[in-house]
């Protein structure tokens, strides 16, 4: 909880290594939950969706089960962090899906946290489709549902999907303030592991705003804290805010500086699958190509991203990105 994601997931790894030397099933699948959000966080998504399935397989389906280890339904958690990693693996619809069914089982049951941790999900899962009003609906989730629940986390969990909402909108005054306070709860409390992510929607909020110098210093930090965490969504995450930032600016060493820190984000995506930025990367290196006048190179980017943004059913980005570069 200090932000080591590294060490959640090793740890956790080893602690299911020792669950499972015992005959206790409710140990069993709460340490597997454990793991399935240190995978999570430290973006091992292979590993993560692997744990995920084998308690699906071998392990109950009791909501309750491993409650008191935890605090919160194992099993609950293992829906939640599976599909968070199906949208972080960029597997939209699969996630949505696996979402959808962990959000109806923690409403049955009354699981305030689970309800509350997945909008984290949902919310990434609009972000990528730069889905405006479904983000909204999420972050009125979270704020009801961290009401109930009443952590540190949960609050946090609220001020980031309102600040996240608030910039799909374009309410970029309001995103940047409520994103500035969530940046305060990360780094205070209990939260540094979502550091990197609160400061790629903070930098994403302020170039919105048109401050260029804000924008490079939040994913600039973004990038060091993750690669501190080992947190390699964040890191790719924070490194794809930073290359839009240096292709606004426009020169010739920006664009230079943009391409090297997509190729930076692409090494990390390659080796851990964290494909959901694929589109975002495509439409980067296509804006780069035709601001050098390279049109057709250029335009041919941005088609591979319009394509793979079809296969992961996002609409309104197929239609942004369409109606600016072929119509």
């Amino acid at each position: 909880m200090q932000g080591q994601s590294d060490d959640y997931f090793n740890y956790a790894k080893e602690a299911v290594r020792l669950a499972e030397l015992t005959s206790d099933r409710g140990l069993q699948i709460a340490q597997r939950a454990f793991l399935g959000y240190g995978a999570v966080l430290s973006g091992r998504l292979k590993e993560g969706l692997t744990c995920c399935e084998w308690a699906f397989e071998n392990l109950p389906a009791d909501v309750e089960l491993g409650r008191k280890f935890t605090g919160y339904s194992p099993y609950l958690g293992l829906l939640d962090s599976h599909a968070w990693m199906l949208i972080r693996s960029g597997r939209l619809v699969e996630g949505r899906h696996g979402s959808a069914r962990a959000e109806e089982l923690a409403r049955e049951f009354g699981d305030s946290e689970i309800l509350t941790w997945l909008q984290l999900a949902n919310l990434e899962a609009a972000t990528a489709s730069a889905d405006a009003v479904s983000a909204r609906a999420y972050a009125t989730i979270a704020l009801a549902s961290g009401e109930k629940s009443a952590t540190p986390q949960s609050r946090m969990v609220g001020l980031f999907t309102h600040g996240a909402a608030s910039r799909l909108e374009e309410n970029w005054d309001q995103a940047v303030a409520v994103l500035e306070e969530a940046v305060e709860a990360v780094v205070t409390g209990a939260n540094r592991e979502f550091e990197g992510t609160v400061r790629a929607e903070l930098a994403m909020a302020l170039l919105g705003r048109g401050d260029l110098d804000g924008t490079e210093r939040e994913a600039a930090k973004g990038v060091e804290v993750a690669c501190l965490q080992g947190s390699r969504y964040d890191e790719a995450c924070c490194r794809m805010a930073l290359a839009r930032v240096l292709i606004r600016r426009g020169d010739a060493r920006m664009l230079d500086r943009a391409e090297q820190s997509l190729a930076q984000a692409e090494v990390v995506m390659d080796e851990f699958a964290i494909d959901v930025f694929r589109p975002d990367l495509h439409e980067c290196r296509g804006r780069i190509a035709i601001l050098r006048g390279d049109f057709d190179g250029g335009r041919a980017q941005i088609n591979r991203a319009v394509n793979l943004l079809k296969i992961m059913d996002a609409p309104i980005r197929v239609e942004r990105l369409s109606t600016e570069f072929f119509t």
